[in-house]
C-alpha cells in the first residue's frame, strides 16, 4: 500500500518570486540529491512532458529513471517518478511527488512538498514502513532547504546529503535484484496495485 509524507516549510520570499524559480520543472527535478541532471535542453512546464531522470545513490548505485508531469499551473508542479521499462529488475519505489506555493503575504510564502510512494522491497512490510517514516521527512526537508537557498532564503552552505541514506544503494543494487530473482508474489503485487496521487 502506497503512504504519503508531506513537509512545509516558510520562505522569506514572495509566492511569484518562489514561483519564477519554480516553475520550470528542470529547477524542481534536480534538486534531490539523488537526481542526476538529464538531458532536458527545453523548459519543462507543461502537463504530459516526458524525461529521463537518472539517479546516483551516493556513487554507489545508479538507476535509469524517468519523470512525467503529471500536473502543471501556476504555484503548482507535480511528477510520477518510475523505472525506465528498459531497465532490468523492478521498480523498487516508484513514486510521485508534487510541490505547491501557498502565499502568505507580499513577502513570504510556504511551500509545500509532498511524496507519495511504495517501497518495493524483500523485507517485512513494517521495514518498508518504518524506512519510509523515517527517511521521507529527512529527503522532503532537503528538498525544501534547496529552494529556499535557491531563490535566496537560505544558505546553500549549510545543506549536507543526509548520511542516514545511504541504505538506498543497498536498497537499489540488491533489493531490484533479488526481487527479480525471486518472484516475490506479493511484493510484485504490492508494486502492481500502486495509485498514483491525483
Amino acid at each position: 500500500m502506497a503512504m504519503t509524507h508531506t513537509e512545509l516549510m516558510k520562505i522569506n520570499k514572495s509566492a511569484d518570486e518562489v514561483w519564477e524559480w519554480m516553475k520550470d520543472g528542470r529547477n524542481i527535478l534536480s534538486i534531490n540529491f539523488f537526481h542526476e541532471k538529464g538531458d532536458w535542453p527545453e523548459p519543462i512546464e507543461e502537463a504530459g512532458m516526458r524525461v529521463d531522470l537518472p539517479h546516483n545513490f551516493w556513487g554507489m548505485a545508479k538507476e535509469k529513471r524517468g519523470a512525467t508531469v503529471r500536473s502543471y499551473r501556476k504555484y503548482h508542479f507535480s511528477y510520477g517518478d518510475y523505472k525506465l521499462k528498459e531497465t532490468p529488475g523492478v521498480d523498487t519505489f516508484p513514486h510521485n511527488q508534487s510541490f505547491t506555493v501557498i502565499p502568505v503575504d507580499d513577502k513570504s510564502c510556504i511551500v509545500m512538498d509532498e511524496i507519495k510512494g511504495v517501497y518495493v522491497w524483500p523485507v517485512p512490510k513494517f521495514v518498508r514502513d518504518w524506512a519510509f517514516r523515517k527517511f521521507m521527512p529527512v529527503i522532503l526537508k532537503d528538498d525544501l532547504k534547496v529552494i529556499a537557498a535557491a531563490v535566496g532564503a537560505g544558505d546553500g552552505k549549510e545543506i549536507k546529503k543526509p548520511l542516514g541514506t545511504l541504505m538506498w544503494p543497498i536498497m537499489v543494487t540488491f533489493g531490484a535484484k533479488f526481487i527479480k530473482s525471486s518472484g516475490r508474489t506479493k511484493i510484485i503485487n504490492d508494486a502492481k496495485k500502486f495509485k498514483p496521487a491525483a
